[in-house]
């Protein structure tokens, strides 16, 4: 994956982008945690954990999803 601070997903059949400004690397695996809540990032040398929004906020909101 290349390096941006968007990472597309897919929210009942509408795209969503993450906005996830703090994650300055190339993306190389993504994680999703057993509860649905934590997105783990890795690139070759850092890693971040996204904290997800609730479910159904994305409903709520346009193209882009803050989080943190």
């Amino acid at each position: 994956m290349s390096a941006h601070t968007h990472i597309p997903v897919v929210a009942l059949i509408v795209p969503k982008t993450l906005h996830t400004p703090n994650i300055q690397f190339e993306i190389r695996q993504i994680s999703l945690n057993p509860s649905g809540k934590l997105l783990a990032v890795a690139g070759a040398y850092q890693v971040a954990v996204i904290v997800l929004p609730r479910s159904g906020y994305s409903r709520l909101v346009p193209e882009s999803i803050d989080c943190k």
